[in-house]
């Protein structure tokens, strides 16, 4: 690909991408990066204006970038650069790290920032071929933000038809808008079907973004929730007090100089989700909209609001005036009558944003307990939540696994206690790692739990520990007896480097012991079979340096049972917190005294157990493997 060179001197443009992690590293680089290359996208971008890519990732993760021919090809069109976000990167907490790498990318540019067109994208954007061209017709407008709506698609059913577009000699990805948009309106995410409102089969009141399906060809949508896709900040003194998509926009143009892209033709970018991802947001059932308004009024601000005034068209056949005048009609009607209660309810600020405050509380919680810890280390963030809601209900139900009898997962919790104790014998647990394949908080329960009443002191981020070679070395001098590594189902496809370093780690007679839990536990057998579904994940385990010796099912209908109590008043009353504890605590007195009572009896209804919690793996290392 030749170099292109850039005919517009005064104004800079910067493209910027936050991106950690190898599994979305990989699927950045195989797919959504290709899409990025098409001729109306970034070349296009490099031959008006000096463009610069900027890819915000940990220092670990710039070598893949750098060895990508992928990057090569992009390093002929513009300058390519990386900035450091090691220290920025949390648990469980996405849109602050996303926010923060954002802004430390606008203000190291120092006094070209005013001069400067930043685009935020993000990792997982499928873009439509001259969308960027579409872009920059808004840029010579001279709007100081320009704004872009999107909806999710199943990512198992389009990836294979999107794999396949990949020219076999250019190594891009170049589909037009209206070939993209008509694949992609056939395998629409649940949650993006949710919000086309007038379905009535199901709802989501998480929802920020509501479509009207015109006719197969045609899609119109409000969005109060708004992608900040291009911004030229008119001040350097601007303030983040919010997420990203809720205040950079009127931060960095206060003037109000803004416009929405509003035509898929000019511009079409699709995620792509995972088929079962956020599906516990979904409910049966048409709308309440009154119940709707109540959710929306827990965070829009005045430009959300202002946001959803405006009509996004996404069509693969030209734009009719007739159906447009009809589609404006419904989609006011919608925001202006049916979401009239929304009217009653203040604007949350666009600075110190409640959602803000917990967000980046936490952060810097956080931040001060990782930063006197190794990488590698896997530390208990749990102590963090110590709210006055929080310490009730553990003061009340006990601290996991270590609850008491009239907790709904007592079972479960005593029954993998009992089989970790009876895995290690007790004189080897100073001999035993542990390790966890990501942060999650029923993870770190047993962190503290090992710990204290077992005295494991060796407890490793599994994927961290990986990357940490002058650790690695002296670990495999130590050799350890009895390994335990928490594995989350979704991650087992990945989990081939892991088990080699364990296996490394171990004696020649040592034993590993894989828990799995079940994520979804709010979702009865029919729905989801856990244990199913392990066993069509399992091979990559299988094919390891281990041979499988048992497999243990912890079983408990009551996890089930207080599970799906929780998630459905979670998702049914999200439009009201109050309503949403009050029944909470309503309908949890009945089921504490059945949980106490069928805790106290559980040998009697061992049997009758059939929801499936958690699945343990007792494993060996190969004989044959053996040196």
């Amino acid at each position: 690909m030749e170099t292109i060179v850039s005919q517009n001197k005064s104004i800079l443009v910067r493209i910027l991408v936050v991106l950690w992690g190898e599994k979305f590293i990989n699927d950045f680089l195989k797919l959504n990066i290709r899409t990025l290359l098409a001729p109306g996208n970034i070349p296009a971008l490099a031959n008006e204006y000096p463009l610069h890519f900027v890819l915000l990732t940990t220092k670990d993760d710039i070598p893949i970038f750098e060895k990508n021919p992928i990057f090569t090809m992009l390093k002929q069109i513009c300058t390519v650069e990386f900035i450091s976000i090691d220290d920025l990167i949390i648990f469980s907490n996405y849109s602050t790290t996303l926010t923060l790498a954002y802004d430390r990318a606008v203000k190291n540019t120092g006094l070209d920032m005013l001069n400067t067109y930043f685009i935020f994208l993000t990792a997982d954007y499928i873009m439509a071929d001259d969308s960027f061209i579409g872009l920059m017709r808004y840029m010579k407008k001279g709007y100081s933000g320009i704004c872009a709506g999107n909806f999710q698609v199943i990512e198992e059913e389009i990836k294979p038809f999107l794999m396949n577009q990949i020219d076999n000699k250019t190594k891009v990805l170049s589909i037009k808008p209206r070939d993209l948009l008509k694949k992609s309106l056939n395998h629409l995410h649940l949650v993006s079907y949710t919000n086309i409102y007038h379905q009535n089969l199901t709802h989501n009141y998480y929802a920020n973004r509501f479509f009207l399906k015109y006719n197969d060809d045609l899609l119109a949508g409000r969005f109060y929730l708004l992608h900040m896709l291009c911004i030229k900040p008119e001040t350097m003194d601007y303030q983040v007090g919010a997420s990203c998509d809720y205040s950079f926009i009127p931060e960095m143009c206060p003037s109000g100089n803004i416009a929405i892209i509003n035509d898929s033709d000019d511009y079409l970018v699709i995620e792509l989700q995972p088929r079962d991802r956020d599906l516990q947001f979904t409910q049966s059932g048409k709308y309440n909209f009154n119940r709707l308004a109540s959710a929306l009024a827990e965070w829009t601000t005045s430009q959300h609001r202002d946001n959803a005034k405006k009509t996004i068209y996404y069509h693969t056949k030209d734009l009719q005036e007739e159906d447009t005048k009809q589609i404006e009609n419904k989609l006011d009607e919608l925001v202006h009558l049916k979401l009239q209660k929304l009217k009653k309810y203040k604007t949350k600020p666009h600075f110190n944003h409640p959602y803000w405050l917990g967000a980046i509380k936490s952060f810097h919680q956080q931040r001060s307990v990782l930063q006197n810890s190794h990488q590698y280390d896997y530390v208990n963030l749990t102590v963090l939540d110590n709210t006055p809601t929080r310490k009730f209900y553990l003061k009340i139900f006990g601290k996991p696994p270590l609850v008491y009898l009239l907790h709904h997962r007592w079972i479960e919790y005593h029954r993998i206690k009992k089989k970790i104790k009876s895995f290690i014998i007790a004189e080897n647990w100073t001999k035993t790692a542990v390790f966890y394949d990501s942060y999650e908080s029923n993870f770190m329960h047993y962190r503290e739990w090992l710990e204290k009443s077992l005295n494991i002191s060796d407890h490793f981020h599994a994927k961290n520990l990986l990357n940490a070679k002058d650790k690695l070395k002296t670990l495999k001098k130590v050799k350890y007896k009895f390994c335990i590594l928490f594995l989350r189902m979704e991650n087992i496809k990945g989990i081939k480097k892991t088990l080699k370093m364990i296996y490394q780690l171990l004696e020649r007679d040592g034993q590993l012991l894989i828990i799995i839990p079940n994520d979804q536990n709010f979702q009865s057998r029919i729905c989801y079979n856990f244990s199913a579904e392990f066993i069509l994940r399992m091979k990559p385990i299988e094919n390891s340096p281990f041979k499988i010796t048992k497999i243990h099912t912890i079983n408990n209908n009551l996890t089930h049972l207080g599970e799906n109590l929780v998630h459905q008043l979670k998702v049914t009353y999200a439009y009201n917190k109050k309503i949403k504890l009050l029944l909470f605590v309503i309908l949890m007195i009945p089921v504490v005294f059945y949980s106490l009572l069928k805790n106290i009896l559980h040998s009697v209804f061992n049997n009758e157990e059939k929801h499936c919690t958690n699945i343990l793996l007792e494993l060996k290392p190969h004989e044959e493997l053996i040196p």
